[in-house]
């Protein structure tokens, strides 16, 4: 939405309100709920790109869900 609108700042309220809530929980934090791990990683994902947290909060919600699933939790690639 923020990429194709000409306010590019359309979501910017949004995104630092959730920044606030991951930096509240802590940078360690990472659920083990499903849903709670799908919802973050498809948050984070807008954002990866541009922001070290929403990398760092990517790559933890996968790696949960690796060992959630009962996949390594360690890449291989």
């Amino acid at each position: 939405m923020q990429a194709y609108s000409e306010d590019k700042s359309v979501l910017a309220d949004e995104i630092s309100d959730y920044k606030r809530v991951m930096d509240r929980k802590g940078e360690h934090f990472v659920s083990k709920d499903t849903l709670d791990l799908g919802m973050s990683l498809w948050t984070a994902h807008w954002l990866a790109k541009q922001e070290a947290w929403a990398a760092k909060l990517a790559d933890r919600c996968t790696e949960q869900l690796r060992t959630t699933l009962g996949f390594s939790a360690t890449r291989t690639d």
